[in-house]
Order: C-alpha cells, then sequence, then structure tokens
C-alpha cells in the first residue's frame, strides 16, 4: 500500500527525520497523525506545564526550544537546548515520573509536535520504528550535553566561548549573545569581546 503523508509540513519534517534512521511504513504514518499532536509555540511559552499532566517528548519543527532553571535573584541558567530536528523531554528519561526541575520554554515562535510517553511505551521495545526515534533522539542530546559539559569544564570564559563555536557551531548560530551567556555561564560582554576578536581576525 503506498504510504499517505500528511499535508502539514510539520507533520512531514518530522516524518522524513524519523525516516532517516528507519524507514516509515503506512501504520508508522498513522501512528503519528493518530498519537501525536503540534503545538503552535509564542516566545517564552511554558510547555513544561501541562494541563493533563502527561509526559511528553517535544520535537521542535520550527522553533528553539530549551530547560532553564532559577538560580537565586533571578539569574536564569539554560541547562539543555533544543533547535530544528532535536528534541527536550519532560522528564530525566523516558521511564521517569519526575518532572524536570525549572521549565521548558519555547525561546522563538514555531512548532513543537507533542509525543507522549504513554504512547511511545505503549510500542517500544517491539515496535523498531518506536526505538529507532527514541535512540535517535536521545543520542542527539546526549551528543550535546557531552559537548557542553566538556567547554564548561574550562575555568576561562574566553576559552569557553571558543570551544563552544567550535563544537556547537549550529547552536551558536540559532542562539543570541544573551542565551550563549546563559548557556556557558559567561557574560555577555564576553562574548562581545571574543567576537569582536575573532572578527579582526579574519
Amino acid at each position: 500500500m503506498d504510504k499517505v503523508y500528511p499535508s502539514n509540513k510539520d507533520f512531514k519534517f518530522f516524518i522524513e527525520h524519523w525516516n532517516i534512521s528507519y524507514l516509515l511504513t503506512s501504520d508508522n504514518i498513522s501512528w503519528i497523525l493518530s498519537q501525536c499532536k503540534i503545538i503552535r509555540t509564542q516566545r517564552n511559552q511554558i510547555l513544561s506545564e501541562t494541563a493533563d499532566k502527561k509526559h511528553y517528548f517535544y520535537f521542535v519543527c520550527r522553533g528553539l526550544l530549551a530547560h532553564i532553571s532559577y538560580a537565586p535573584f533571578g539569574k536564569r541558567k539554560i541547562i539543555n537546548l533544543a533547535y530544528s530536528g532535536m528534541a527536550l523531554s519532560s522528564t530525566i528519561h523516558l521511564y521517569s515520573e519526575n518532572q524536570i526541575s525549572g521549565e521548558l520554554i519555547a525561546l522563538r515562535s514555531g512548532a513543537i509536535i507533542a509525543i507522549p510517553y504513554s504512547s511511545l511505551l505503549a510500542c517500544h521495545p517491539e515496535d523498531p520504528a518506536i526505538c529507532a526515534l527514541i535512540s535517535r533522539l536521545v543520542h542527539q542530546q546526549v551528543r550535546f550535553l557531552h559537548h557542553l559539559r566538556y567547554i564548561c569544564w574550562s575555568l576561562y570564559p574566553s576559552k569557553r566561548y571558543k570551544l563552544f563555536i567550535k563544537l556547537l557551531p549550529d547552536i551558536d548560530r540559532c542562539t543570541t549573545q544573551v542565551e550563549q551567556a546563559n548557556l556557558l555561564g559567561i557574560s555577555r560582554s564576553c562574548i562581545q569581546q571574543q567576537k569582536r576578536k575573532l572578527l579582526f581576525q579574519k
């Protein structure tokens, strides 16, 4: 039977991304349309406060999603990020019932696909397509967090920024200087200074 692709561009993007890891069948596509939902996000919209109290993987089709915590005196810290083609989850892992500390916030207006844990667990681990999706999304986050930890091990703010643009160039391109400062734990003035140095070196 021929596959019937949805007309919605965000579902299409999600399916194409998933197809990289596993060739989806018509049944897989029907599962996506019946179990997943699209959330049109507005800037600074909080996604971790769901009315149904369910847990989700939030796959970013368009926009930028961040896991944010707040230190004493309101200082913001970005713990984790997901841009187009990546995802964040509302708990530490798929089998956890404990909500992550802090909030999941859309830093840009866009579109996010919410994938319920309950729907994934109902299929996993018997369904190879679901296994491939979870593996891909988790691997992307582990890779990002590994790079971020390595970057933040440096005690020197200037070195942190140099490592950041080397190891996470996509994040550098899609974030503002303030967001980069919140992510790296350095000042915005340090980032501006390093950008000027790099500009004059060209």
